[in-house]
């Protein structure tokens, strides 16, 4: 033990040490005309003779560099989440640019380094301007000399993480000038300006983005795999798959559905601190409200919430824990984070509070029935018998977002509530009410029985259809279109081979179909049989379409295709359910 606090106390005067000599450094070269590059030797390319080590640390470095100058284009820069927020003058401060690998947040746990030590956020020390997606993934961002410096001395430790769950490889500062860049984001202002507003309606309604899927997996060949399938259905497409929401419902006659937020996939996400039965509670009580046919509802465990890439591919984020326990920070700025990048939020007795609100027990603190008073969008009020969480909202003096009370308890505490975040209009409605579910009577005090509850039951789906309706979902019931039958296509003979054997066997084993998660799949072998179906059957054929839709060309997809086996066998229909529910993910 004494041994280990040693080898401690060491390493902790060290760590101190080379900390300040990079401050040190940074401050002499801030005025002069040389760089500074943080990298991995092992990663990074081969060290340039105009390179100099200025110290090292296990595999990596920081070298003092020669001055390295940087453009950004409009595409670029339009791809970072903070644009609005570049509007000041940006060169009084550092820019660094960063260059990073696909790695997933999962490995740094098992880190002994990481685990000793806290793992930084660069978003919490910068301020990204742009980012170049790709391999490599590189981003410019803008920070201080000092913040600069907290980042190397975090790359150095290895204890840097970038959003998404990448890791960096190589930090380095750039020279970037500032009217090219002022410049550049007054020609995309104009331009969003200049663009013809369809539909000045209120921000709560959003219309519907249907075909993109929540992908929450870190793996390289799965990305290159998607990124080269969406390539290819746009180009094997006659319409601009992007321009769909703008397309979708352009009839007057139409009933206005709720438009997509910020163009995001119908992903719905649902947090429940990795109770799987919380998770179908609130699955069902979804399906009970809005539109099944258009969204789909994922169970977003809690590590994923700290890894994977579903803050841009979220519509909307509910946060409904089996029992009212405290975020954990990590988890508390995460989801603050989706908020103040326009992401919509609905907390169900969870302990998030936004900026402008508090959180206070009420007396009692255990729940208890009570009276809630809501008020809908057209001023009217609904009252109804519902439990408390055991805990109310209460206005923060110290400002932040606006604060709407929407729903309170005892004639005065506020239960529901909206708020609004960050600069992109984050919207959160939050409920310290039991609008999930009714309780059982020994859930409360005393002899109270649910006889009140289950009158309110009704009128607690009104208030749940109202909230979900507010935060741009669709509640009304779609028509649902016949299915249409399935064909088999493959861009090699081969493979169409293998995928008949396989589906040879599967038909063999469940007596003549394939049973799937969803439904039924009965096989077509050639053109001339006849198949019978019955509800909830589909057919699948071997053989292609004799034609194909107008909107999909196979071989402008095939061309298009960048890999060798993955995407290269299609089961391709003209109407069906998701594919998440058909084939079970």
């Amino acid at each position: 033990m004494l041994i280990t606090l040693c080898y401690i106390y060491l390493w902790m005067r060290f760590q101190r040490r080379y900390a300040s000599v990079i401050r040190d450094a940074l401050r002499g070269l801030s005025g002069g005309h040389r760089g500074f590059t943080f990298r991995q030797q092992s990663t990074s390319s081969p060290q340039s003779s105009g390179d100099t080590l200025l110290l090292q640390l296990g595999d990596r470095g920081v070298f003092i560099t020669e001055p390295q100058d940087i453009k950004i284009n409009e595409k670029q820069l339009a791809l970072t989440n903070h644009r609005a927020a570049v509007t000041h003058t940006l060169i009084k401060r550092r820019l660094f640019f960063c260059s990073v690998k696909y790695i997933s947040m999962y490995n740094i746990y098992n880190d002994a380094c990481a685990c000793v030590l806290q793992v930084l956020n660069w978003s919490d020390l910068c301020l990204p301007l742009a980012c170049s997606p790709g391999q490599p993934y590189r981003a410019v961002a803008e920070t201080s000399l000092e913040n600069f410096s907290r980042l190397g001395v975090a790359f150095m430790e290895d204890r840097l993480r970038m959003e998404n769950g990448l890791i960096p490889a190589k930090i380095t500062s750039v020279s970037l000038r500032e009217a090219a860049l002022q410049e550049l984001i007054q020609s995309q202002q104009r331009r969003r300006l200049s663009a013809p507003q369809q539909h000045p309606e209120p921000q709560s309604e959003h219309q519907h983005m249907d075909g993109h899927h929540l992908h929450l997996s870190s793996c390289t060949e799965c990305l290159e795999l998607e990124n080269s399938t969406i390539l290819s259905v746009r180009c094997a497409s006659v319409e601009n798959i992007p321009d769909l929401p703008e397309d979708c419902s352009t009839e007057p006659e139409q009933e206005p559905g709720p438009q997509c937020a910020h163009g995001k996939p119908p992903n719905v996400l649902v947090y429940t601190d990795g109770c799987e039965q919380q998770f179908q509670k609130i699955r069902s009580l979804l399906a009970e409200c809005v539109d099944t046919e258009r969204y789909t509802v994922y169970h977003l465990q809690p590590q994923q919430a700290l890894s994977e890439p579903w803050l841009e591919n979220t519509l909307l984020l509910v946060l409904a824990p089996e029992h009212p326990v405290p975020l954990p920070p990590p988890l508390q700025l995460r989801f603050l984070s989706y908020l103040s990048q326009g992401g919509r939020l609905l907390g169900l007795c969870c302990s998030l509070c936004p900026a402008g609100l508090t959180l206070r027990p009420r007396a009692p603190p255990h729940p208890q029935l009570c009276t809630l008073s809501f008020t809908r969008a057209d001023s009217s009020q609904l009252r109804l018998s519902v439990v408390s969480s055991g805990s109310v909202f209460e206005r923060d003096g110290g400002g932040g977002g606006q604060v709407e009370l929407w729903g309170q308890i005892s004639g005065q505490e506020m239960a529901i509530v909206r708020v609004t975040h960050g600069p992109d209009s984050g919207e959160a409605i939050l409920c310290q009410v039991r609008l999930d579910s009714a309780p059982a009577p020994h859930h409360l005090s005393g002899t109270q029985s649910c006889s009140e509850l289950e009158t309110s039951d009704a009128l607690r789906y009104q208030v749940l259809t109202e909230i979900l309706t507010s935060l741009g979902l669709s509640c009304g019931r779609s028509q649902v279109l016949p299915h249409t039958p399935i064909h088999l296509l493959t861009t090699h003979p081969e493979l169409k081979a293998s995928f008949v054997r396989w589906l040879r066997a599967q038909v063999c084993v469940s007596g003549g179909v394939v049973r799937l998660p969803e439904c039924v799949l009965k096989v077509c072998w050639s053109a001339q049989e006849c198949v019978e179906v019955c509800d909830g059957e589909l057919v699948l054929h071997t053989d292609p379409p004799a034609c194909f839709s107008e909107l999909f060309s196979l071989q402008t997809y095939t061309h298009h295709l960048q890999t060798q086996r993955l995407g290269r066998t299609v089961l391709y229909t003209d109407v069906t359910s998701s594919t998440m529910d058909l084939l079970d993910g």
